[in-house]
């Protein structure tokens, strides 16, 4: 992911919107991981 300077002034004003986003996906794959394992040991 490369950030060029006008992403980065418009990101200035929500600094977290990245973590929010980062958060999501790692939650997002902990429920694929656990609907997989699941889906295995049913």
């Amino acid at each position: 992911m490369t950030m060029r300077p006008s992403e980065n002034l418009h990101e200035r004003d929500t600094p977290m919107t990245g973590m929010y986003v980062a958060v999501i996906a790692i939650e997002a794959l902990i429920i694929a991981a656990l609907y997989a394992l699941g889906r295995m040991y049913a």
